[in-house]
């Protein structure tokens, strides 16, 4: 009997101590590394087929062909970043307006429930934007005001008044608006003289500053007496590409010429 007890007492000793290895151990879960180049397409000045040949060469720089993407043990960024910086040189002469790329360590544990982590460590811009001066040109107006204060004297005023003011502002400021879910727009005569080359990015000229000033003001005068009850106020700007601010171009207030 008392060899019997001694067993049971061995057994459970080694059971107990058995139980505490397992719940103090750790289990090392392998993490992978992996590299990928994706292009941030924020701008959309660049041409296609350029964009993606360089996209395809950073990713050969880092051991990624397009087939499959080599996985690391450790941390790679430091080479991979050189690579990189290496491809950036070799398309310094890139003819697109701006292109940018950004490069991703993807960190892969085989843990269970633990999510992939994407995380960009570098980013490799150029262009011709690096080195010269690309701006576009906008049209602003007080579209929502006007309209606004139009709709307020519709009362107090003549029916065919009311109606040619409400067109003299359809075409001097346009519209520009949502409406039942769907996007409501017309052009006014400003729009439509600068139609294919306003709000497109270009290399900057400083004349054409000049010609824009010069056209704006003969529309302008050609709509000087056009009926109107209230104010309408229409711009041009100009923004320099990737920089903040922005500069005036043009500017006319409409004054009523019905009171």
């Amino acid at each position: 009997m008392k060899k019997l007890f001694s067993f049971f007492a061995i057994c459970c000793a080694s059971a107990m101590l058995f139980t505490a290895c397992e719940s103090g151990s750790s289990v090392n879960y392998p993490t992978s590394y992996l590299y990928e180049v994706g292009q941030d397409i924020q701008y959309l000045c660049y041409d296609p087929y350029e964009a993606a040949e360089i996209q395809t060469a950073f990713n050969k720089a880092i051991g990624n062909d397009g087939s499959m993407i080599v996985a690391h043990k450790a941390p790679q960024d430091e080479q991979m970043k050189a690579a990189c910086e290496e491809v950036k040189k070799q398309h310094a002469d890139a003819k697109s307006i701006y292109l940018k790329y950004d490069l991703y360590r993807i960190t892969d544990s085989a843990e269970p429930g633990v999510e992939k982590k994407s995380e960009i460590i570098g980013s490799y811009i150029m262009g011709q934007a690096l080195t010269k001066t690309y701006t576009y040109y906008s049209i602003l107006s007080n579209e929502d005001e006007a309209y606004a204060a139009l709709e307020a004297q519709k009362e107090s005023l003549d029916e065919t008044v009311y109606n040619n003011s409400y067109h003299t502002l359809l075409r001097l400021l346009g519209v520009h608006k949502s409406s039942g879910g769907s996007y409501v727009h017309s052009e006014s005569v400003f729009e439509a003289r600068f139609r294919n080359v306003f709000d497109k990015l270009e290399e900057d000229y400083p004349p054409f500053d000049t010609y824009v000033a010069t056209v704006c003001d003969s529309i302008a005068n050609a709509h000087a007496s056009d009926v109107l009850t209230v104010e309408a106020k229409v711009q041009v700007v100009k923004y320099q590409f990737l920089k903040e601010g922005q500069t005036e171009v043009w500017k006319h207030t409409f004054a009523p010429t019905v009171q």
